[in-house]
């Protein structure tokens, strides 16, 4: 097979992976194609399908005569809220919300939030709520609410 030298351009194309471009041969084309690094979601599937994908591309290097690179894509950490009184509570955009240390279960102006956080001094962080998501696993989120700008902390949580 002929080598693929480097490419001679100022950019990098990067093909995400997933389920129906995870093959050997989706893979070899898609680096046929201009692809020069590959994202591996390493939230899905299981430890060995990733150890497949990452000897397809490594034997498309010695194929080729060129190196590529793999970027694998790592979960971030997770927040998860304590427990609501009646086991779930209704949030409204633009209300006022805060995530505290305390143990007893949440209602719609306060719930507890086991993190990090709190482990730095703070005992409590006021939020407006502007964008709420559910997630795919049906627990509770809160997502990209800001300190309430009245407050001393400022800090961002997303």
């Amino acid at each position: 097979m002929k080598a693929i030298h480097p490419r001679s351009r100022q950019v990098r194309v990067l093909a995400t992976l997933g389920p129906v471009s995870s093959t050997a041969d989706m893979i070899g084309r898609l680096f046929e194609a201009g692809a020069d690094a590959f994202r591996v979601n390493m939230s899905h599937g299981d430890q060995q399908s990733k150890v497949a994908v990452i000897e397809a591309i490594r034997s498309l290097e010695k194929k080729y005569g060129r190196p590529t690179t793999i970027l694998a894509d790592l979960q971030g950490p997770k927040l998860r809220v304590g427990k609501f009184e009646g086991g779930k509570t209704e949030l409204v955009t633009g209300s006022m919300f805060t995530l505290d240390r305390d143990k007893t279960p949440g209602d719609a102006r306060r719930v507890e939030l086991p993190h990090e956080l709190f482990r730095r001094g703070r005992s409590r962080v006021h939020v407006r709520v502007e964008r709420l998501d559910l997630v795919p696993c049906g627990l509770q989120a809160l997502r990209h609410v800001r300190a309430h700008p009245a407050q001393a902390d400022h800090s961002q949580l997303h």
